[in-house]
């Protein structure tokens, strides 16, 4: 498959596995970057068509490196690839990014995904769509909280 992506991690074992996956399941022209910064300059110079980011990586994260493509109006498909279940990073979902994947489906549903933004979808794990995270307003989140728990927030 002839599209361009550019994959962000800054664990060098995920990084590897994960662009290996990538080139197994057809996807063989796979650019990598261990920090934000790094991925934001690749971008800029190699212009990828698709972007999987990890959520937790230095100098820009995720969300920061999307929220900057947004306000420079680079256009690049963004799929946020990570362990956490976050209701910050499920608002973005066709705001910022376009995709947010968890690293415990991404060997069954990658592909998946990738195709999916491909076609102008927005694409999120099964298990978030399944979560409390998306049924979950904030009135409902606040009710459910004990008094001292509301103070402090």
């Amino acid at each position: 498959m002839s599209t361009k992506i550019l994959l962000a991690d800054d664990h060098p074992l995920i990084l590897k596995g994960t662009k290996e996956f990538l080139n197994e399941i057809g996807f063989k022209n796979v650019l990598t970057s261990e920090d934000g910064l790094e991925a934001y300059k690749l971008v800029l110079k190699e212009k990828p068509e698709v972007l999987i980011l990890d959520y937790n990586i230095p100098k820009l994260d995720g969300l920061e490196l999307a929220k900057l493509f947004d306000k420079e109006g680079i256009e690049v498909k963004i799929i946020l690839l990570t362990l956490q279940k976050n209701e910050l990073i499920l608002k973005e979902v066709g705001e910022t990014i376009d995709a947010y994947l968890l690293k415990e489906d991404a060997l069954d549903k990658l592909k998946e995904c990738i195709d999916s933004v491909n076609e102008n979808e927005i694409y999120i794990s099964s298990n978030i769509q399944n979560s409390s995270l998306n049924h979950l307003s904030s009135d409902d989140f606040m009710s459910k909280l004990t008094t001292s728990e509301s103070k402090i927030l």
